[in-house]
Formats: structure tokens, C-alpha cells, sequence
């Protein structure tokens, strides 16, 4: 049995639909991903001020003395590697970004083409 020509586009075009529809599923699934490490980024800035409260707090106690120094410094060097803990998280943050960015652009690029096609098979 021959399936009729415009039903065999209907079919193609849910067959699309359906697999946009999976790839739009995995991006959410992607984004609640990338909502879960932001918010042990924002955990992490929690942490390290209050680390840095205490140990600065610390300095203050007993500032004029060595150990007061020496705990300030501690606190700056520890600030200092969480500081670059946190900008290597953003940076990779921001590369898996536009890297999702450049993906769905090329998706959209690629149902643009079979837009087209399926837009010339129409008009003949």
C-alpha cells in the first residue's frame, strides 16, 4: 500500500517535531545542570566570606602582635585561592555556555535547511 505523498510529510515533520522536542528536553536537563553549580558557586562565596570574617576577626583581636599579621595574611592568601577557584568555575561556566550556544545555532541552522526542503518539496 502507498502512503500518499502529503501524508508521508506529515509523518516526516512529526518525526522533526519529536526529535525537537527530545533535544529541547535534554537543554532543560542541561539547565537545571548548570543551575545546580551555580548554586554551589554561590554556597562557595558564602563560605570563603565567612571564612574571611573569622580569620579577619581573628587579625583584629590580636593586631599589633605577629600573630595578627600572620592570620591577615592568611586570610588575604586564602581569599586569593578561592578567588581563583571561583573564576576558573565561572570560566568554565561560561565556555560550556557558549559552547550550548554555538549547538542550538547550528540546530536552528539545520531546521532552517530542512524547512526549505520540505518548503520546495510543497511546491512542487
Amino acid at each position: 500500500m502507498r502512503i500518499e505523498p502529503r501524508s508521508e510529510q506529515i509523518h516526516q515533520t512529526l518525526q522533526i517535531l519529536k526529535k525537537d522536542s527530545e533535544i529541547q528536553d535534554d537543554k532543560l536537563y542541561q539547565v537545571k545542570k548548570k543551575q545546580v553549580r551555580l548554586e554551589s558557586v554561590e554556597m562557595t562565596i558564602f563560605e570563603i566570606e565567612r571564612e574571611k570574617e573569622a580569620l579577619l576577626t581573628q587579625a583584629r583581636d590580636v593586631w599589633s602582635g605577629n600573630f595578627g599579621v600572620s592570620v591577615a595574611n592568611d586570610a588575604a592568601e586564602i581569599g586569593h585561592q578561592n578567588l581563583q577557584r571561583l573564576r576558573r568555575d565561572l570560566e568554565r561556566t561560561r565556555d560550556e555556555l557558549q559552547e550550548e550556544a554555538q549547538g542550538i545555532q547550528k540546530r536552528l541552522y539545520e531546521i532552517e535547511a530542512q524547512h526549505q526542503l520540505l518548503y520546495e518539496e510543497l511546491k512542487r
